[in-house]
Parts: structure tokens; sequence; C-alpha cells
């Protein structure tokens, strides 16, 4: 048997030979997620976006941040073979196909993620028709449009020889099967005019969508830093996220690589040497992200703006920093230590390795969008987000469409290029070809497997970096300028209420989560506290820039809240709005509306007391009886 056709019959039966239960048992699993995430998006489209978690302050979440982050993988294919391609590694050949098809069907995920965060998906063409360029959403648009089309070619051509290939030797392929091969190879007879031309036109499409790839995140980036918005409005996001995008695609290469070698069999092609050569541009799009990391944080910190150091602290020590260590050590460091380390540098490892990159890349997505729109840009509380059963489904719908698609893919066409490797074949000495390239009988690679030393090495490793995980939260912690005391501008720190025990604790303390949850905006400064029997902390008493004071209790049960407001008047109105009354009281005059147990939207409706004092008109809003917020009002200190 030749060196080619032996190629080409072992390497034509890939695509099928995994097939049987566990392939329709795979392909119907995938199937049930897609159409609960379809059953999901009708809730959406019939209820609205209520159904999902986001509001008004965290009004991008999950959608975008899914859109993001298939938009990063989609560079694992084009923009990692094209470079390859130019630069001739020879290495390449048995990768390539792979790293195409992700790109498209990653592109193709990513574009729809927007329409489901739309709310109104029949609305977008309103985009087309009445868009304007100066909008980077346009942008959007125009480039995911080229790069995906761009995209679609690059797959496709070198795929036509194999196509004829196909066409040629599956006779026993049903006949929608060989009428798709027949109909995509374009009647492809390997001449040697065609094999020129396309490889002229290959060579054509790699040098363009090399830019192409560049500019898609690069505008993606814009997105966010064209709003002057915290953490947002940064320069360094246009280089970041392209740093990031190829970070996670070639982790996304080597995972979906390893899947494909170990069902379909591809042992003799993925060698592990296509692991370690991943790995290593692996490990260099690692460092480059720590750098990134690092410079980011340190000249936010280093500026001390108040909305900075909010998020900032929510990502250290706040609500967030499980999922920030996680994405520094598991994410970053971990990936980095085990691709360095000679005894871990093998097909486990790094597949193990890019299983944590991408990982936390996804957390690193929803770090930067998240809670930096929790962060008010003017005085209101933080914002607060939770995912929904419809969010959760319609993301893990988007995930199992992925795995479908390059299934289908995987099943239809060859998802290594013989036409390239028999290329490559043909001018490689037979001692470094692959066994499956070789003679008959030649010896094949074997796979090394880790030894006892580099198991025990690398779990030391893991439990150092978990441990790190465990106690940096609390040395930052710690460390922390301690909350100043009264009339000095602070930027708060949520703690829960009755977590204070001492009226110095409560000066100490910058504000607090209510029950809701609520949390004081920035530049908040203490003002007074109030402390129940035995020293508990009930409330606290806020001067914030640019709003009136504002003054909030938690009983336990119940939540009341105090606002006080310059009204240039000493005395109530004359003419009272509807569903307010006037009575005396120790004598001081209140306005006061009743509560009640339930509104048209289900929601209990608070009551409201207010009173006139020395020019400034205070208010207490609390689901509780007018007679206990008139004992709470008598009781207060006001100045």
């Amino acid at each position: 048997m030749t060196l080619s056709s032996k190629l080409k019959v072992e390497t034509l039966l890939a695509p099928r030979l995994w097939s049987g239960t566990r392939y329709y048992l795979l392909i119907s699993t995938l199937l049930a997620l897609v159409l609960w995430a379809w059953y999901a998006f009708s809730v959406q489209l019939s209820t609205g976006l209520g159904v999902t978690g986001m509001r008004s302050v965290v009004s991008w979440a999950f959608y975008i941040i899914n859109f993001v982050f298939m938009i990063g993988i989609s560079h694992a294919g084009t923009l990692i073979s094209a470079i390859l391609r130019v630069a001739n590694a020879e290495w390449r050949r048995p990768i390539t196909r792979m790293a195409e098809a992700i790109t498209v069907v990653a592109i193709i995920i990513a574009a729809g993620l927007p329409l489901i965060d739309l709310g109104r998906p029949d609305r977008i063409g309103n985009v087309i028709l009445f868009g304007r360029l100066q909008s980077p959403l346009i942008w959007d648009l125009l480039s995911i449009g080229t790069y995906l089309i761009g995209s679609i070619i690059y797959l496709y051509l070198p795929l036509i020889p194999d196509l004829a290939a196909c066409r040629d030797s599956l006779a026993e392929a049903s006949g929608f099967r060989r009428w798709l091969y027949t109909k995509l190879s374009l009647g492809w007879r390997g001449t040697k005019t065609q094999e020129e031309r396309l490889k002229k036109a290959i060579k054509v499409m790699a040098v363009v969508i090399i830019p192409v790839a560049v500019s898609v995140h690069s505008v993606v980036s814009w997105d966010f830093a064209m709003t002057l918005r915290v953490e947002w409005h940064n320069t360094l996001f246009a280089p970041y996220f392209v740093a990031g995008a190829i970070f996670s695609g070639i982790a996304t290469i080597i995972i979906v690589m390893a899947i494909f070698r170990r069902f379909y069999r591809l042992e003799d092609y993925i060698q592990p040497k296509h692991f370690i050569y991943l790995g290593y541009m692996m490990l260099v799009l690692n460092v480059g992200m720590i750098y990134f990391t690092i410079s980011e944080y340190l000249v936010a910190g280093y500026g001390g703006v108040a909305q900075d150091m909010t998020y900032l602290g929510l990502l250290f020590s706040g609500q967030y920093a499980p999922l920030f260590w996680f994405m520094v050590l598991g994410g970053l460091v971990l990936p980095a230590f085990l691709v360095s380390f000679p005894r871990t540098r093998n097909i486990k490892w790094i597949v193990i390795a890019a299983v944590l990159v991408d990982v936390g890349m996804w957390v690193e997505r929803l770090l930067l969008i998240v809670p930096a729109l929790a962060v008010p840009q003017l005085p209101y509380p933080l914002g607060q987000y939770t995912p929904t059963w419809v969010e959760i489904s319609l993301v893990v719908g988007a995930f199992a469409t992925f795995a479908l698609f390059l299934a289908i893919f995987g099943r239809l066409f060859p998802v290594v290029s013989i036409w390239e490797n028999i290329e490559g074949a043909q001018s490689v000495p037979s001692e470094s070809m692959p066994s499956m390239m070789q003679i008959e009988g030649a010896p094949q690679m074997d796979v090394a497997s880790p030894s006892r030393r580099s198991f025990l090495r690398t779990a030391a490793i893991s439990v150092v970096m978990m441990s790190l995980g465990f106690m940096l939260p609390k040395v930052v912690k710690a460390y922390l300028p301690a909350s100043p005391t009264k009339d000095v501008t602070v930027r708060p720190k949520p703690v829960r209420v009755g977590g204070a025990t001492s009226l110095e604790e409560a000066r100490r303390t910058a504000s607090f989560t209510l029950m809701v949850p609520r949390a004081l905006p920035d530049g908040s400064s203490l003002l007074a506290a109030k402390v129940a029997g035995g020293g508990r902390l009930v409330g606290l008493f806020y001067r914030t820039e640019g709003s009136p004071p504002l003054e909030m209790y938690d009983d336990g049960s119940t939540l009341a809240i105090f606002e006080s407001e310059d009204a240039r008047i000493d005395a109530p109105p004359l003419y009272l709005s509807q569903g307010f009354y006037r009575f005396n009281s120790s004598g001081r005059e209140y306005l006061a509306t009743e509560g009640s147990n339930g509104a048209p939207r289900g929601g209990p409706i608070p009551a409201r007391l207010q009173w006139w004092e020395s020019g400034t008109r205070y208010t207490i809003i609390a689901n509780l009886p007018v007679a206990e917020l008139l004992t709470i009002a008598q009781s207060m200190e006001v100045s």
C-alpha cells in the first residue's frame, strides 16, 4: 500500500468510526438541552426580559458575557491556523481543520446571543435600517459579519480536496452524503492547475483573515472601552481582549483536539507534540494575560478614584472575591505551572490546564461586566445580579449547540485535512512522520504516562494554590484601610446589619447590606449611628455627595429608609397630595400616608412619614404602620 493511499483510507474512516449507541446518545442529550433552551427562549419572548436577573442597573449579564467569550474562542481557528500557515509551521497540518471549524461554529453561536439579549429579536432589522456608524454596535455587526463570511471561506477552501476524496471513496455512504460531497467538491479532480489556484487562494485568505480577526475582538472591546464607565474606559482593552481571545482560543483547540483524538482514534495524527506546541503558545499568552491583569488593576488602584476603588473592593475582598481569586490562581497561575514543568507537560495535564484556562477566562468576562455595572455612576446603592433559570438554560443551550455542531461536522467531514497531511508527508523524511504516514510495520510513537513524582508535584502545587486562594482574600481584607470616622468621605464596604456591636464599631463601618439587599453609594460619610439595647447596631445615618442625607434601619424583619433634603420652607404645604393626611404630635406637624399589603404588581406599598424642621424635609419610608414610624421619628436625632 502506498503512503498516500494508506493515509487517505485510514483518515476517511475517522468520521465513521465513532457511531452506534454512544454517538446517538450524545446527539440526543445535546438536542434535549437545545430544545430546553428554545423553551426558555419562548418564555422570555412571551413574558419579557423581566424573567431574567437583569435590571436597569446590571443590564448586561449572562448573554453578553457568553457573547464575548464565544467571540474569544472563535479566534481559536482562523487566526491561529492562519498564523501557522503564514509561518509555514509543518506541525499545523493535523489540527487546522478542527481549529477552523471551531471558529465558524463559535461565531454563529456568538452572533445569536445579542439577539437573545435584545428582548425583541424582530427589531434587529432596525440596527441595519436606522443604525449610526458612530455606534460601536454597528461596528460589531460589520466586523462580525465580515469575520463570519471570511472564516467560512477559509474553512471551505482547504476542505474541497477532502470533499472530493469523500465523494470518490465512500461508495456506501447515504444518498444525502454523496449528494453533499458532490455539490461541495465543485468538480475537483486534483489537477495541477486546480492545486495551484487553491493554494494561492488559501494563502491570500490566510493573510487577509488575520487583521480581520484582530479587528473583531478589538471592536468588541470598544463596546466597553468607548463607554465612560468604571473599569471599562481603558485604552488597554483592545490588546487585552485580543490576547485573552487567543489565550482562550488555544485552550479550546486543545480541548476539542483531545476529544476528537480520543473518539475518532486519531492518535497517529494528533501526537503529543501538537499538545506541547499549543501548550507553549498558551503559556506565552498566559504570561501576557498576567501582565495585562496586573497592569489593569495596578493603575486603577494607584489612581484611587472612588468608583475604581469600589470596583476593586468588590473583586479583591467583596462578594466577587472567590470568583476573582479563582480566575487569577486557577485560570492564570496554575495553568502556567502545569505547562512550565516538564513532568506535567504531557497530554493529560495540558488538557487540564486548557480546561482551567477556559473556565478562568469565562469568569474573567463575568467579572469584567457584572461588577462594573453594579458600581453606580451616581450616588445610588450597588447593583445586584443573580441569573435566573431562563438565562442559565439559554447559555447551557448555546454551549450544547456549539458541541452539537462540532459533533455533526466531525460526523460528516474529515476532521484532519487529508490532502495537507499527504503533502506534508511527501516533504518530510520517513523517520520523522507520524506512524500512519510511514511504511507499514514502522514503530509508532508512544504517549508517555505521567510519573508518580509528577502527580505528587502537581497535587502539591494545586494544594498550595487553593490555600493561597483561600487566604489571600482574608489577608487583603485585613490590610484594607480602616473606615474613617464622622464627616470624612469614605468608600463603603458592605456588612450585615447587626454585625457591629458597639458605637465605636459602628463608626468604623462604612455601610451595611440590608436584607433587600441594599448598599450605600460612593462618597458616603457616616454622621451618626443608632444602637439598640445591648449595643446592637440597628441603623446608620449618612451624608452622600450630590444627594440628600440617607439613613437606613433594619429591626430584623422590616426596613426603614430615612431621607432629608433642603426644602427651603419650615412647614408642610397647605395642599396635600392624594393619600396623605396631616396630624400633630409632640409639637411637630407630620404628613403621612398609610401603606398597603399588596399592589397591582403584587408588592407591598410602604408607609411614608414626613416632617419639616429648620428648612429641611425629613422622610421615613418603611413597611410599618405610621404609628411605628412616628415612634422612630421621635427617637431620631437630626442635625
